[in-house]
């Protein structure tokens, strides 16, 4: 199984790595051609455009025939996109079934509505935890293998190495934070626990449904929007990589983050 995940893995960084090698070496052609001709270098940005067209039907030549290339429309799909939109549904759901119960304090709960805040603050959560794993997923082959033992720290160094995140407090602790919690739902122990408040102002009560609540659902959330935006609008200075990425992947942050629905109090 590791060496199919290894294989699995060296083939998609191959891939990554022809497609961004030949947007690389674009943007420097586009780059040389406008200082020649601002120079008013004609015949200079002229051979420059042959010499690059030769390179380039060669280099796709070659990607084709290494299975890397194949010339007609391309598409891909962001996976932190489609996580965050099933964490803001989630959300809504954990609010909403959070403001049914409280309305009701006090007395039965014959719509589980406590339980339904729960189970919809957990997978909001989760979503949340998946939305920074979707975006490792999106840049880890931009670079070489940035390490760290756990997953969360494997993201953020790999994060760190292309974009500039020094302006997010406590993003570490943060990170680990969220991760616990997302391992704790998706591989859970169940075992007999000490009771615990819960916000609404429940005193005894188990404690998942004190922990995966909608605050904490509101606040993985934030935290997931937080470290993307972060990345859109900050690559690393001189890093062509995470600028094409962050320029490339702004309009689906902005539609994205159109998409909450503003939470509500409860």
């Amino acid at each position: 199984m590791t060496n199919k995940r290894t294989a699995a893995a060296d083939a998609r960084r191959r891939l990554v790595e022809f497609h961004e090698h030949l947007y690389d070496r674009s943007e420097i052609y586009d780059e040389e051609r406008a200082r020649l001709l601002t120079a008013g270098d004609a015949l200079g940005a002229e051979r420059h455009m042959e010499e690059f067209a030769s390179w380039r039907r060669d280099y796709l030549a070659h990607g084709e025939a290494e299975g890397l290339y194949r010339g007609g429309v391309m598409l891909g799909t962001n996976h932190w996109f489609d996580w965050g939109c099933i964490a803001f549904r989630a959300e809504t759901a954990a609010l909403t079934a959070a403001a049914r119960f409280e309305a009701t304090f006090g007395s039965a709960d014959p719509d589980d509505a406590l339980g339904v805040s729960y189970r919809e603050s957990m997978a909001a959560i989760v979503a949340a935890a998946f939305m920074i794993d979707s975006l490792y997923g999106s840049i880890c082959y931009l670079l070489a293998d940035a390490g760290g033992n756990r997953r969360w720290s494997r993201i953020l160094r790999t994060c760190r190495a292309l974009f500039d995140l020094s302006r997010i407090p406590r993003l570490d602790q943060r990170v680990q934070e969220l991760f616990h919690l997302r391992d704790d739902a998706a591989h859970p122990w169940v075992a007999v626990k000490v009771p615990q408040p819960h916000p609404s102002g429940l005193t005894n009560i188990a404690p998942e449904l004190a922990t995966y609540t909608p605050a904490t659902a509101t606040q993985s959330i934030d935290l997931s929007l937080t470290l993307i935006e972060h990345c859109i609008h900050f690559p690393q200075s001189g890093n062509r990589r995470a600028a094409r990425w962050a320029t490339n992947n702004l309009a689906s942050y902005e539609s994205l983050i159109k998409r909450r629905s503003p939470p509500t109090s409860f």
